[in-house]
């Protein structure tokens, strides 16, 4: 599939919306009597994403069918490198992410969403 940069990068500026991602910057440890975590940090960041779909897609054998969001992220000023298992506050975890880029320089993420 062919992406034009510049015409995500319009769709973002034209119909984005303000979203959260949250990032953990400590693992945390697993406590094994409680079932939780326990230590673990995170930081938010605001950033403007553009939804352009949704994909279904067979998890395994028995054919569950599982939807995904398509998110695009602008990479220019971002202030983050998104990473898969980043939540995506109040739609789901990053599961893949591609980035287009120009000469080398991140131009935009596209990433997927599992919800």
């Amino acid at each position: 599939m062919y992406f034009n940069a510049r015409d995500i990068l319009c769709l973002i500026k034209d119909f984005g919306q303000t979203l959260t991602i949250t990032k953990a910057t400590t693992a945390g440890t697993y406590d094994t009597t409680t079932g939780s975590v326990t230590g673990l940090a995170t930081k938010n960041y605001s950033f403007t994403g553009y939804f352009y779909g949704l994909s279904e897609a067979t998890t395994d054998p028995l054919k569950t069918l599982r939807e995904s969001k398509l998110l695009a992220i602008p990479a220019h000023n971002l202030g983050f490198t998104p990473e898969e298992g980043d939540l995506v506050v109040g739609y789901g975890d990053l599961k893949s992410i591609r980035t287009v880029d120009s000469n080398g320089s991140p131009v935009v993420y596209l990433c997927e969403i599992e919800v």
